[in-house]
């Protein structure tokens, strides 16, 4: 089924296919059919940890993106109640649902009295419906305008490709960006990158690069003819941007990130793209900024976990102790 018009690349089949076909992770989607005509299916991974016996699900697990429902146009919250029902009911320790942003109400809704786990979250949306002369002109500030212009006098040059030509280069930045994040959060910088190895190893940008084909792009700017900024951008009804990364350095003052930004939303645009998915913000103040620079709202919801026994209050125990030794700064 393809009939949402808010899904998600990252609710594709080819992404799932992507991100499965390492081996660690194995699909069993869920799709439900109600008497009402109602359709949703549910993009749900699991990881195998002890030989053949499934422990934890996602849809989806950390860095593999936002799972959650495709719906139909008639979904209600009483369906995404009896689709939480069912996997409540599975054999899982642990599944964890991190919906589209969009729906984030919904879900929330559905979920309510149901005694599950929530985690608030924070993401950031363009709504593109009224085209780029609109999103460019309106929504964007005049301060991002001001930025994008010295940009384009400075001769910044972006380039974006579907070919997997650029993706040593976002990994490249990928990694001097990690390194940054370390400094800047106090985490030891064997850690940061044991952490950035095991979530984005260069093998699989290329597998979610041939998978999804001409739906994946990424997008890179130069300075002087040295790369500092990158991102990889995920194409569909909609649009997420998956990862980004810069060469703060080397970024200087050119504003090259603010014209890469531009140029990816206007061919969003161009292609007829709803809404773009700025991913992630967090607590984040600097990040939330950046992103309502270029017109994004922030969604405030929910991730909702369906545990057997307190596996996600462990996670999160283990990890602030483990931050808490490190001097880790949020």
């Amino acid at each position: 089924m393809n009939h949402d018009p808010e899904a998600m690349p990252y609710q594709s089949p080819e992404w799932n296919n992507a991100i499965c076909a390492e081996g660690r992770l194995r699909d069993i989607s869920r799709y439900y059919q109600f008497e009402d005509g109602c359709q949703i299916l549910v993009p749900l991974v699991t990881v195998t940890a002890i030989g053949p016996v499934d422990l934890v699900a996602g849809s989806y697990p950390d860095g593999c993106g936002m799972g959650g429902a495709v719906c139909c146009e008639n979904t209600t919250n009483r369906h995404l109640r009896e689709v939480l029902k069912d996997l409540m009911a599975l054999r899982f320790l642990s599944i964890r649902i991190r919906p589209n942003p969009l729906q984030g109400k919904r879900w929330a809704e559905a979920a309510a009295g149901l005694g599950l786990i929530t985690k608030p979250r924070r993401a950031h949306v363009i709504d593109l419906k009224d085209g780029f002369d609109h999103v460019y002109s309106k929504l964007f500030t005049k301060a991002t305008r001001v930025s994008i212009r010295k940009a384009e006098r400075e001769a910044v040059v972006v380039k974006s490709s579907s070919s997997g030509e650029l993706i040593p280069l976002l990994h490249s930045l990928l990694e001097t960006s990690v390194k940054r994040w370390a400094e800047q959060h106090n985490e030891p910088h064997w850690l940061a990158k044991f952490r950035f190895g095991r979530r984005d190893p260069i093998k699989k940008l290329y597998r979610i690069q041939e998978a999804l084909g001409t739906s994946c792009k990424v997008w890179a700017a130069w300075v002087n003819g040295q790369p500092v900024a990158a991102s990889l951008v995920l194409m569909g009804k909609n649009v997420n941007d998956a990862r980004g990364a810069i060469d703060r350095v080397a970024l200087g003052t050119s504003r090259a990130n603010d014209l890469l930004q531009k140029l990816s939303i206007e061919d969003a645009c161009r292609a007829g793209c709803r809404f773009y998915h700025l991913g992630e913000s967090g607590n984040s103040a600097s990040l939330s900024h950046f992103k309502e620079r270029f017109g994004a709202t922030h969604y405030d919801y929910s991730e909702i976990f369906i545990e057997r026994f307190p596996i996600s209050r462990a996670e999160y125990l283990l990890k602030s102790g483990v931050k808490r030794a490190i001097g880790f700064k949020d």
